[in-house]
């Protein structure tokens, strides 16, 4: 008799331990999603900060920004960060990979798991709705130039949004994110420094 009580408290003990592990379970693996999450924000803005670096430096080796684009008008032509005949320029300041083939396309980086980098010259002002806030005359001004990495997933966008500015706001603040759709094709534009449209 004593052996089969013993053999019930085995069977109780060997339940509220593999309870207690399926908890610390659930506890780790939410821990672990979230950190998985936060390094994928810190590395997005980590290479959008590096552009705006490499932006920088040209400027101050060459005395000049990288040309505009006369097409694309708000688009900056960051191939000149890998080769450019701009004297005093000393680069490449960014390694990176044009991407694609067609314009304007080509203006911008390949971005490893998303789909591109690029730098863009936009209005400070509320975006609301329309994002297309170019800074394209005198009268946009103040401007800035943006950093904007897209097909950001819209849950990561988000949280880069929050991280930089405390709250999620599409239209206002240092991050501003936006989609062609209100669907898919996140994109986040990141403020970097200021611009005057001269």
């Amino acid at each position: 008799m004593n052996i089969s009580k013993k053999g019930a408290m085995f069977g109780l003990d060997a339940r509220i331990a593999l309870a207690i592990f399926g908890a610390l379970s659930v506890i780790s693996g939410a821990a672990l999603y979230s950190a998985i999450q936060e390094s994928k924000v810190v590395a997005i803005i980590t290479e959008m900060n590096e552009l705006g670096k490499a932006v920088d430096a040209f400027e101050l080796d060459t005395g000049v920004l990288p040309e505009f684009d006369s097409v694309a008008t708000n688009h900056m032509d960051a191939r000149q960060l890998v080769s450019s005949s701009v004297d005093g320029w000393k680069g490449p300041y960014y390694a990176g990979e044009q991407n694609g083939s067609t314009h304007p396309q080509t203006l911008n980086f390949k971005y490893p798991s998303y789909d591109y980098i690029g730098i863009r010259r936009m209005s400070n002002s509320s975006w609301g709705n329309n994002f297309l806030n170019n800074c394209v005359t005198a009268a946009a001004n103040p401007c800035s130039l943006y950093i904007i990495s897209t097909f950001i997933p819209k849950n990561l966008a988000e949280k880069i949004d929050e991280k930089i500015d405390g709250t999620v706001d599409s239209s206002n603040g240092k991050v501003r994110v936006y989609s062609d759709d209100g669907v898919t094709n996140w994109s986040v534009w990141m403020q970097y420094r200021p611009y005057t449209y001269k």
